[in-house]
């Protein structure tokens, strides 16, 4: 009976708090976090409502959320919109 159970493997998962986007430094954003709070942001507003206030195109905002954009967001590109995401969510 312990050899079927000394063969059983556990596994640990380990949940860590995730801070609010909007707290997380400029520095710190990636493709993914940007993508995310386009996703977060749509559903509050449109593509091109969103296209207007943000610094990127409705192009560029599709292509993110549908995941059909052909390469990562520039580092400086998502730290621009990291800066704009913290005011637009102070702002509202």
């Amino acid at each position: 009976m312990l050899q079927d159970v000394y063969h059983v493997v556990t596994l640990k998962i380990q949940l860590q708090s995730c801070s609010k986007l909007e707290d997380l430094p400029a520095e710190q954003w990636n493709h993914a976090t940007v993508r995310n709070a386009l996703k977060e942001l749509l559903k509050e507003m449109n593509q091109s409502t969103l296209a207007k206030e943000c610094p990127l195109s409705q192009s560029m905002i599709s292509s993110i959320v549908n995941s059909t954009y052909y390469a990562n967001v520039s580092a400086t590109k998502c730290q621009e919109f990291g800066r704009w995401y913290k005011k637009y969510k102070k702002i509202k």
